[in-house]
């Protein structure tokens, strides 16, 4: 996966935390640090809208998913016995 350079202007705080990571795990550098917080953050923000988005189905709606997933199901145990 390409990188880009990029800047950040950390609290003190915050970079004290990651340097001390950093110096107990070796091969860990900061970007990396940075760039798994910023995975971590993103998965939590796509499972939040998906599940508001389950939240939201209506009645009819969520007839209609449980009945894919069903299909679904039986598919995949063909597919896979």
């Amino acid at each position: 996966m390409a990188a880009v350079k990029v800047t950040l202007t950390l609290p003190d705080e915050l970079l004290t935390v990651v340097d001390r990571f950093v110096a107990s795990h070796p091969g860990a550098t900061r970007s990396g640090v940075c760039a798994g917080a910023l995975r971590q953050w993103l998965r939590a923000e796509q499972d939040a809208k998906i599940a508001q988005y389950y939240t939201t189905l209506s009645d009819e709606e969520r007839a209609e998913d449980a009945a894919w997933a069903a299909v679904a199901a039986q598919s995949a145990d063909r597919l896979w016995r």
